[in-house]
């Protein structure tokens, strides 16, 4: 299994562990506990040419649009992002803030930024909140990222947002395998890992897989540990010809722990997808103790 540091860039890793939790809520301030340590790996290669004080353009769109959005809160939790071609800003508009414009507030390494949100008149007029966002690897019509306030907050929202695919774009024949990148975490750990998920676009089917892992860190000594978490098969997919959404359970053979996706496509003609997530699993330390993680994928079509 690839490692998971992969899919936490350097800014979300930053996020200490309760920064991750899958629960429900807005996201509010919290007293930051001490920062856990960043992996080393590099993070995906971002597409945003901005720099330091500039909004960042991760999709590179020309047109004014409303991108769809799915986060580890469900439904329920009415995050939006559209795309001004005018300003050439991506207005994001969490609940319980106002809307604010992405906007790079460091290069962390070359074209890599950490962002938050700004007053698209006046940058310099910051809202409360710390930004992740970063384009996986070869997506073009897909992003990923984390949002807190402060960095280090138990509400932390995982979030994948793109441009939704139109019904009529939609493949009606033939088969495609879409290989995901998943991010997410729980109350303890960071939880994500990779898939895939292969539809049939003629007879309307879904199968597919999650390989999970988990890393957790030790605050006393200041090191963390990755866990496997097992291979969780899709089961009682839902997917119908001509549909642009989907949805199915999870479950994982070895020891029973289940849980859910809901996606949609995204990109002309199907060719990215993005999900939200849910899962249970067993603690490393103590596997008598259950855990629930959240998060988000973007998949890619081979």
């Amino acid at each position: 299994m690839t490692k998971m540091t992969r899919f936490f860039p350097a800014a979300v890793t930053a996020c200490a562990l309760a920064a991750c939790g899958g629960s429900g809520g807005t996201v509010a301030s919290a007293p930051p506990p001490a920062p856990a340590p960043a992996p080393n790996p590099a993070p995906p290669p971002p597409s945003s040419t901005a720099r330091d004080g500039e909004f960042l353009q991760i999709l590179d769109l020309s047109s004014s649009q409303a991108l769809a959005v799915v986060t580890n809160r469900g439904p329920s939790y009415d995050l939006k992002v559209r795309y001004d071609a005018d300003q050439q800003i991506y207005l994001m508009d969490f609940p319980g803030l106002e809307e604010g414009g992405l906007y790079a507030t460091f290069e962390t390494s070359p074209g890599v930024f950490e962002s938050t949100l700004a007053d698209p008149a006046n940058p310099d007029r910051r809202l409360d909140i710390y930004m992740s966002v970063y384009r996986p690897d070869k997506s073009q019509y897909s992003a990923q990222g984390l949002a807190s306030t402060p960095i280090y907050n138990p509400d932390a929202v995982f979030f994948a947002m793109g441009t939704p695919t139109q019904p009529l774009a939609m493949p009606t024949s033939g088969q495609a395998t879409y290989e995901f990148q998943a991010i997410g975490g729980s109350t303890l750990d960071y939880v994500g890992g990779t898939g895939a998920m292969t539809f049939d676009f003629g007879i309307g089917s879904l199968s597919g897989y999650f390989d999970v892992e988990a890393v957790s860190y030790d605050y006393a000594s200041m090191g963390s540990e990755t866990s496997d978490l097992g291979r969780y098969d899709f089961v009682a997919t839902v997917y119908s010809a001509g549909a642009t959404q989907f949805s199915g359970g999870l479950l994982n053979g070895a020891n029973g722990h289940s849980g859910s996706f809901s996606g949609l496509f995204t990109g002309p003609v199907a060719s990215e997808l993005i999900s939200n997530w849910s899962l249970t699993y067993s603690q490393a330390a103590d596997p008598t103790i259950t855990s629930t993680a959240a998060g988000v994928w973007v998949g890619i079509r081979k």
